[in-house]
């Protein structure tokens, strides 16, 4: 009855330990898709309210967002605009801050639910262990 009773506290208190670390890195990937967005908010604000591309050669674009250029001296703060090619589109380190922080946001959410639907299962075998063991029954439950 004691080694039930140890067994179900480890089990319990290792899933909380693990929900708190998955809490944690789930700022941390939130932090990290909202420091995406200030990169691109800096590039878009240092160019005069538009993004720019930097391709060469120069494309056309029908966006009010963006403007095209292969010239460096006509852009603020290049090391933040859309400058990487990827298949027909351009991205920035911002971009990929965005993207990185994003997709980890959500591997993270669904790991967190998962843990969330343990520890429930967990709590309901402790409480199953603790009833019985009030009544005088013993310990019948299910793990």
């Amino acid at each position: 009855m004691k080694d039930k009773q140890i067994n179900l506290t480890f089990k319990y208190m290792d899933l909380k330990v693990k929900h708190v670390r998955l809490l944690c890195l789930l700022l941390f990937w939130l932090v990290f898709a909202i420091c995406g967005a200030m990169l691109n908010s800096l590039a878009i604000s240092a160019n005069g309210g538009k993004m720019p591309v930097y391709s060469n050669p120069v494309y056309k674009t029908s966006s009010n967002m963006h403007f095209v250029t292969n010239n460096w001296s006509e852009i603020n703060k290049p090391e933040v605009v859309d400058r990487f090619k990827i298949g027909r589109y351009y991205a920035s380190i911002g971009d990929f801050f965005i993207f990185a922080g994003t997709l980890g946001t959500i591997i993270l959410c669904v790991l967190t639910v998962i843990n969330t639907f343990k520890l429930k299962k967990i709590d309901k075998a402790y409480n199953m262990y603790y009833m019985q063991k009030q009544e005088g029954k013993g310990c019948k439950g299910k793990n």
